[in-house]
Formats: C-alpha cells, sequence, structure tokens
C-alpha cells in the first residue's frame, strides 16, 4: 500500500459491549412487568420455598425444607422472541438459573415444578468458569452450552465454533459479589445474548437443528444441591415480533425520523431535502440532497449486529450532501462489520454565513446522538458503543462534536438531550478540523487523509499530533494520492480505497 506516513498509536481499550437484535424500532413492543411486588401472580411454584419478601421473589432451601430435585417458580405464559431484564442475588452455597425457551418436564414424586431448556446461570461466584451468566443446558446433554465471555456458534453437526468477547478478568470484574447484579437475555431467532450488568457479556447462535429451541416458558431456579436462597426483582420483559419471514437485510432503512420535535433552532421551514442535478459525466454518479431546513436520520441494521452503532455524517461543504457517497454506502460497509448504522442528513444551504451553517449541523449531529443513545434499549445498542463517522464537512462536524465534550450548541430541549450527545469512538475521514481544539476527553480516533488533498495534510497530522500529546489512542493513515471526496470508491492510480481494511481492525482492536 503506498502510504506516504502511517502514524498510529493503537492502545487496547476495554470498551462496553451491550448488543441485542432487533430488526426495527416498530418490531419491539413496550416492557411488561412479571411480577407485581406483592405476590406471585401469574407464577407457579413450591409454595413452600418460593414467597414474595421485602418486595423481591425470595427462593430458599433448607435441611428442613430440601428441594426434590431442581425445583422452578414458572411463569405460566410461553415466550418466543423476546427481551427479558431483571435483577438477581443469591449467596455462594448453591448456584440458581434463569429459564427461558424451556419446556415443563413431567412431575417426580413431590415436586411438578420441573422443567428443560436453556438456563442463564446465577452464582454468587466470580472466578471463572463459575460465574454468572453462562449458558447451561437444564435437562439436556450440551451441559454448558457456552461460557461467560465467550461468543459462540453451534453448527448442524454438533461442533462448536468459539470467539471470545472478553478476558477472564474482564468477566470477573463485571461481577457484584453479594449484591444485586443486572440481567438482560435477549433471544431473537437461533441468536441470543446474554448481558451482566449492562455489558454483553455471553453471545450463542445455535444452528443445531434438534437441540436448538425457539419458544418455550420462562422460570426461575433453586438447585436441589445444598441449602441456598435465591431473590429476584424488576422482572420485565418484551416481546420481540420478528414476523414470517422478517429478515434483517444490510442496507434495507427505516423511515426517515425527525431529529428535531418541531422546527429546528432558528428555523422558520421544515424541508427534507432536494435532490439536486446530477453532474454530467459523472460515473458512478453521486446523490446530492440540499436545502435541507428539517434534518432527519435513517437507521441501516445490520444483519448480523454485534451491539455497537455509528452515526454517519456525510460530506459536502454544507452547502450539499453526499447522501449515497457518503452516506449509504457507508452505512452498507458498517452493516457488513455488525455495527448498526444512523445517516444523518443536516441542514445544509447556500447560506454565505460558513459559521452558522456549520453550527447547525453540529446542533443536528449532536441531538442525533442523544436521540439514539436515548433509545438505545429501542434499537439494541450498548450505549458505550456509539460511535461517529464524518466526511470532509461531516468530518468537521464529527469533530467538533468530539471536541464539546458533550456540551451542547443549543439550548436542552427535553430529557433526551440528557442522554449524553458524546461519541464512544470517531473515525474521520478527510476533515475539514483547522480550528478544533483536541483534549483528552476525546475517544479513540481513526483518521484518513492524502498527501494530495486541498484540505492540506499538515493540518490533520498536526490534528493528529495534538491528540496523541492528550494522549488520546488514535491512528493517522495519509496516503499519497486520492485527492478528496471518494468514500469507499476506488481512484485510479490509488490505494487510498484500502482504508476500510485498517478501520476495521481499529474498530476490532477497540471493541476487545
Amino acid at each position: 500500500m503506498k502510504i506516504i506516513s502511517k502514524i498510529g498509536i493503537a492502545m487496547a481499550l476495554l470498551f462496553n459491549l451491550q448488543a441485542i437484535s432487533f430488526a426495527s424500532p416498530q418490531d419491539v413492543s413496550e416492557y411488561k412487568s412479571l411480577f407485581n411486588g406483592t405476590d406471585m401472580s401469574g407464577w407457579d411454584g413450591d409454595t413452600r420455598l418460593w414467597s414474595v419478601k421485602d418486595g423481591v421473589i425470595h427462593g430458599e432451601t433448607t435441611p428442613e425444607n430440601r428441594a426434590n430435585k431442581n425445583t422452578f417458580l414458572v411463569w405460566k405464559n410461553e415466550v418466543k422472541d423476546f427481551d427479558l431484564k431483571l435483577s438477581f442475588r443469591c449467596n455462594a452455597t448453591n448456584n440458581s438459573g434463569i429459564q427461558y425457551r424451556s419446556e415443563r418436564m413431567p412431575a417426580h414424586k413431590d415436586n411438578r415444578w420441573r422443567v428443560k431448556g436453556y438456563q442463564h446461570e446465577i452464582r454468587n461466584e466470580n472466578t471463572l468458569p463459575n460465574v454468572p451468566s453462562f449458558i447451561y443446558d437444564e435437562g439436556g446433554k450440551r451441559k454448558r452450552i457456552c461460557l461467560a465471555g465467550e461468543k459462540a456458534e453451534w453448527d448442524a453437526d454438533g461442533k462448536k465454533t468459539l470467539g471470545k468477547l472478553m478476558t477472564d478478568e474482564e468477566v470477573s470484574q463485571l461481577v457484584k459479589i453479594d449484591n444485586w447484579n443486572d440481567v438482560r437475555i435477549v433471544a431473537q431467532g437461533n441468536h441470543i445474548q446474554h448481558y451482566l450488568n449492562g455489558k454483553l457479556i455471553l453471545d450463542f447462535t445455535d444452528n443445531h437443528p434438534q437441540l436448538a429451541r425457539s419458544k418455550g416458558v420462562l422460570a426461575l431456579q433453586l438447585h436441589a444441591g445444598k441449602p441456598m436462597w435465591a431473590e429476584f426483582k424488576d422482572i420485565k420483559l418484551r416481546s420481540i415480533d420478528s414476523g414470517s419471514p422478517k429478515k434483517i437485510t444490510s442496507g434495507t432503512s427505516s423511515a426517515a425520523m425527525d431529529v428535531w420535535p418541531e422546527l429546528a433552532p432558528g428555523e422558520t421551514t421544515a424541508i427534507t431535502g432536494l435532490v439536486q442535478p446530477g453532474k454530467k459525466g459523472e460515473n458512478p454518479p453521486v446523490t446530492r440532497v440540499g436545502e435541507v431546513t428539517k434534518p432527519t436520520f435513517k437507521l441501516y441494521p445490520a444483519a448480523k449486529p454485534n451491539g455497537g452503532a455509528v452515526l454517519v455524517v456525510p460530506g459536502g461543504g454544507f452547502r450539499i450532501l453526499a447522501a449515497d457517497l457518503e452516506g449509504t454506502e457507508i452505512a452498507s460497509w458498517l452493516n457488513g462489520l455488525g455495527y448498526h448504522a444512523f445517516v444523518l442528513h443536516y441542514r445544509v444551504s447556500n447560506d454565505p454565513n460558513s459559521d452558522q451553517k456549520r453550527n447547525k449541523a453540529v446542533q443536528d449531529a449532536q441531538r442525533t446522538m442523544s436521540i439514539i443513545r436515548a433509545s438505545a434499549d429501542k434499537y439494541g445498542i450498548d450505549q458505550d458503543r456509539i460511535g461517529i463517522i464524518g466526511f470532509s464537512a461531516g468530518g468537521f462536524t464529527a469533530a467538533s462534536l468530539l471536541a464539546a465534550d458533550g456540551k451542547l450548541a443549543y439550548e436542552k430541549m427535553d430529557q433526551v438531550d440528557e442522554a449524553g450527545a458524546k461519541a464512544d469512538f470517531a473515525m474521520l475521514l478527510y476533515p475539514a478540523v483547522e480550528g478544533i481544539g483536541t483534549g483528552a476527553h476525546y475517544p479513540p480516533t481513526f483518521i484518513v487523509h492524502t498527501h494530495d488533498d486541498f484540505i492540506p495534510a499538515d493540518q490533520v497530522a498536526m490534528f493528529y499530533a495534538k491528540l496523541k500529546q492528550a494522549k488520546v489512542p488514535a491512528e493517522l493513515h495519509i496516503f499519497s494520492n486520492g485527492g478528496h471526496g471518494y468514500g469507499l470508491r476506488p481512484r485510479k492510480g490509488s490505494n487510498v480505497s484500502s482504508w476500510t481494511n485498517q478501520a476495521a481492525a481499529f474498530l476490532k482492536q477497540i471493541d476487545r
């Protein structure tokens, strides 16, 4: 690769993963509480062992009151694709569990509350492998199907393919001993994810034709071993309507969503944009959108989401937006890496007041970032893995958002703005960064430029140098040629389009 200067610091950072897989916002119902805090209405279990104590579900076995084999408190309704939240705590004498997509088994002596199926393990331990959150095949033959910290897939022939989400130390640090732990279980199709205390801790895909489970009951376990107790609270469930045969495909967007609840700050009109005439002889053509006074954004969901999201900010000199070159095409690339992409059409115009146009773009980007973070649960996104990518003028906008460190360029309007407009990582492509301050508050930042760009390469190099001085994890790739405004498209005689390889490696590193 022809690179005149490749300056990089790639620090290994721990970024918190939290992910679930939704087709689109409209496919998700609201959370419903499964426990009223006063009694066990809707649940079926051995009343010798299960009760409501101090507003939580309390299960306990004693030497006098033992469980005859593992026993369960079973929620009476069946679930299929779902998003379940609850909190648990237990003592360290034995393990417990949360059953899902399970089936009831025949009664055994005086125990008619028996189930088999997927079990989210519950333990009051933080030494692997005996920690909470791994999947156990309760009543089955596969035993520990997927351990905490793993990304695993069971193939149709019974072979298990493994990847790593977290180190053992990182998993251990998530567990709260002798305290409440927050659990989230999301199951959609054959894809299952577990979260512990807000972080993705397990990612499992079950392709086994006989053993994979697509529906069943929910239940809470008491183990038949040593006397123990376990408590559960804040049990909430929402169904994910996967439809049939609705399947997420990269590049398929949601409907356009408004950035502002009413008119954008300072605007008197609400124009979502006008497509400009194409340039003669341009091959392939670029779709340019101008005259935007009502900013909008669209979600492009990943087919196999990893829990991360990126706000895509196209360039166009604040006069137009390169809607496909630096928008939808970028979204498709990000989708292929597992990231949900939100493509922003911020305000652009022919107004000669450049400062005002830049400020409007920053306002729109900040507001959109806040919306994404405020709606992270709705979209299945980890609030700590929301990044931004900007091109040219969009690069200026993205860098300005980073520099602001969450300070809004407009007056707070509602609770959405409380969510926070910071980015957790950034990618800046041929950015206009002159005059933008840097500091230690910047997130990991990836920068691409060319030696022959009309934006001086030394200006971008100095920007990087300031990031380095502030000890910000960053990479700068300056290609010998390629000009400006290439997006993902190849340039004749240049290797600049290979920037995506370095960017993918950067994203993989910060997600370790």
